[in-house]
């Protein structure tokens, strides 16, 4: 089963607090402003910046332990374009598949392909004494924290990786070896406007695959259908290399 958005992510028109004086602030009004910034946030996120790895989460096995996986820090987006930041180094076992809420589920694979994702999670902690108790918080205490963290999914796939993104558009080239302005802008505006609203049905972030035989790791690939979030920084070296490459076919001919 995948892990799917739960009705979360649908375009929504944002709200936000206007303040006057005397206005009660109770905890819904602050509520609204947390859902209004994040919101926007996500919209960036997920529109402009896409979903996928950041940086880091670099796939490896573990040395001293041999039958585990590390997975490195780093920062991911996720579909719903929530960051999932993982500040310290985690170990896994790829053998043991999980469910959706990452907790084991199953027996343990001992050959097969299985893929690595990583999945957004809240909690709730640091308890508090409640001094006006209502009905969402009728006890004594009540968390007064939400640390945003995530869960590690374990699944077995026998999908074909996904092929690396590469460019879609059906380009026509003039006489002159150019594309008109015209046809690109008017590809480009295809693309926008055919652009889904909605989100993926699973909205976690892939890692990598491993092969498991005879109950050991057998190989790992940490790019196998793993999405990239391209930053400017990235984009930039990009542009860089391309004209690099045109440069140097041109001096050719």
């Amino acid at each position: 089963m995948a892990l799917t958005a739960n009705g979360m992510g649908k375009l929504a028109t944002p709200e936000r607090n206007r303040y006057f004086y005397g206005k009660l602030m109770d905890a819904e009004q602050f509520q609204k402003d947390q859902v209004y910034f994040n919101h926007k946030r996500s919209l960036v996120n997920r529109f402009v910046l896409g979903s996928g790895v950041v940086c880091g989460l670099t796939v490896i096995q573990d040395t001293e332990t041999g039958g585990m996986l590390r997975i490195e820090p780093g920062l991911a987006i996720d579909g719903l374009g929530r960051e999932i930041v993982a500040s310290q180094p985690m170990l896994i076992d790829p053998r043991q598949p999980t469910d959706d809420q990452g907790e084991t589920n199953g027996a343990p694979i001992d050959a097969g392909l299985v893929e690595i994702r990583l999945a957004h999670a809240e909690t709730e902690t640091d308890l508090i004494p409640v001094l006006v108790p209502d009905c969402e918080t009728s006890g004594n205490c009540a968390p007064s924290t939400i640390r945003e963290g995530f869960r590690v999914l374990v699944r077995r796939t026998t999908d074909q990786t996904p092929q690396p993104p590469g460019c879609s558009f059906p380009l026509q080239t003039s006489p002159a070896g150019t594309i008109p302005k015209e046809l690109l802008h008017e590809l480009l505006c295809e693309r926008i406007r055919d652009h889904s609203l909605e989100p993926p049905a699973d909205v976690s972030v892939p890692l990598g695959r491993v092969t498991i035989e005879n109950a050991a790791i057998s190989s790992i690939d940490p790019c196998a259908g793993r999405q990239l979030v391209y930053s400017n920084e990235l984009l930039f070296e990009l542009i860089l290399c391309l004209a690099e490459q045109v440069q140097a076919l041109s001096s050719r001919t």
